[in-house]
């Protein structure tokens, strides 16, 4: 049944491709009227829109009949496109659902002429939400998140360069890559009011108890020596969202991408601005089945240090 549709749907298009240039020679309504012109043209040219027609209606028809006994190429087609459909809306409600833990997008800044020709070169770049901004003195914490940082399909010599860097990645689903804290009395601070702690300082974290003196550190008021209890809440709060959301995430895998987290390392009456967890780094988003494990592992250890901080407080 699928071999005569197609066979006229070949048919079809020839003609209607015919008709068309025809119809574009649009004639004068008096045209016998105010020119001398062949008389057979139109006559051809209304006979191929006709047949053209005629082609369309019985495309329509097998059509129909394909799809009435339920004919297995036009089910699969049509099942397949439906299924389609369904995928994209449904992944787009889930990435509305993650809208409130992004950048606010800004545009691009790119040449006049690349503007213009629509096609944009490397130097060009998007403008994204400063998210500190709102803090006069802010803390800022960069977790690179995932089980490792390299795609599926990438070489092998870049897969071992990469685990090389920080085999503990798989272990705990993050790493450290940067830190910034605000204590303007620690000796480190002299040039600035901040102690900086780069992604070196990260590789350096090598076991659990590690990872929770540094995450100690990143929450803790200089001016009192405690932990910003209220701050860890907030975020912990945050977290568990972002997990829901990818514990039912079945199709995309967040490769090389980082969790952003902010507070205000001077807190007083004037600046009551609640600490905010932010997702960057997109670049390296794609489609997976089964989502994205190791993010949410990553996650779950976040927690858990988190937690820690809490209840030894």
């Amino acid at each position: 049944m699928s071999s005569p549709t197609s066979s006229s749907k070949t048919r079809g298009n020839s003609i209607g491709y015919a008709a068309s240039f025809l119809a574009s020679m649009r004639l004068p309504a008096n045209l016998e009227q105010t020119h001398s012109f062949d008389k057979e043209l139109l006559k051809e040219k209304q006979s191929a829109q006709s047949l053209a027609t005629g082609w369309e209606m019985l495309d329509t028809i097998m059509l129909w009949l394909a799809t009435l006994i339920q004919d297995d190429a036009v089910m699969e087609a049509e099942y397949s496109v439906f299924s389609s459909q369904s995928r994209i809306r449904n992944e787009i409600l889930m990435l509305q659902r993650l809208s409130s833990f992004v950048p606010s997008y800004h545009g691009i800044i790119a040449s006049p002429n690349e503007v213009l020709s629509g096609t944009l070169s490397h130097d060009a770049y998007l403008v994204l939400q400063d998210l500190t901004t709102q803090f006069t003195k802010p803390c800022v914490l960069d977790l690179k998140m995932g089980g490792h940082s390299y795609e599926p399909d990438a070489s092998f010599l870049k897969k071992e360069k990469e685990i090389c860097k920080y085999p503990e990645q798989d272990t705990f689903g993050f790493r450290f890559v940067g830190m910034r804290v605000y204590d303007p009395s620690h000796p480190e601070s002299v040039d600035s009011e901040y102690r900086l702690f780069d992604k070196y300082y990260g590789y350096s974290l090598k076991t659990e108890e590690q990872l929770q003196d540094s995450f100690r550190l990143f929450f803790t008021d200089p001016s009192t020596g405690l932990v910003r209890v209220d701050v860890v809440q907030v975020l912990l709060n945050q977290l568990q969202t972002i997990q829901s959301w990818f514990e039912q995430n079945q199709s995309l895998c967040f490769y090389s991408s980082s969790l952003l987290l902010s507070y205000e390392g001077r807190p007083s009456s004037n600046n009551p601005e609640s600490p905010i967890l932010r997702m960057i780094d997109f670049g390296h988003v794609r489609r997976e089945l089964g989502g994205d494990h190791g993010y949410v592992h990553g996650i779950k250890t976040v927690k858990r240090h988190l937690s820690r901080l809490l209840c030894q407080e």
